[in-house]
């Protein structure tokens, strides 16, 4: 089921720019695992809950002369932050996200500006620490995505949402 989430990625949201360009600390267009794994305590306020070197070891392309250790290029790390993002917010480990937990994955990834439509949901802080605001996002569901009446969302889902925010 989760193989989809590590294909080549069609989009590359602005917000994963944006953290590619502030993890790399050395500004070499590569993010070497500790780079990688600094950069995510403080994005997420803690490590998250995944196994990030083998994460990384799986997807980061090889040492090679000039450049002597594994790294992620901009496109890697893409998948492989598509896939941290799947494990921080699929809260229950189920391996789905029900709709809280898309809704909160969605604004995290492109949030509603201040004063924007869709201000003044009510604020919950879950277990990750953080205040999340919750709002409604217009995103069409698969019908298949309804299981027992509860909504739980695949990573292929996630995948092509994620690869179409901002």
């Amino acid at each position: 089921v989760g193989e989809l989430i590590y294909v080549c990625p069609v989009g590359v949201p602005t917000r994963t720019r944006a953290l590619f360009a502030k993890l790399d600390i050395d500004g070499d267009q590569r993010l070497t695992l500790d780079e990688l794994t600094t950069g995510f305590a403080e994005e997420f306020g803690r490590e998250p809950r995944i196994d990030l070197p083998a994460l990384f070891a799986a997807h980061a392309h090889a040492p090679t002369p000039d450049f002597g250790e594994r790294y992620l290029d901009l496109s890697l790390f893409n998948q492989t932050y598509a896939a941290i993002l799947w494990a921080h917010f699929d809260e229950n480990g189920d391996g789905f996200l029900q709709y809280a937990e898309a809704q909160r994955a969605l604004q995290f990834i492109d949030p509603m500006p201040e004063g924007g439509e869709e201000a003044g949901g009510a604020v919950d802080v879950h277990d990750d620490g953080v205040e999340y605001e919750t709002v409604h996002v217009a995103t069409a569901f698969p019908a298949d995505a309804w299981v027992d009446g509860e909504l739980q969302l695949s990573p292929e889902w996630f995948w092509s949402v994620y690869q179409r925010m901002g």
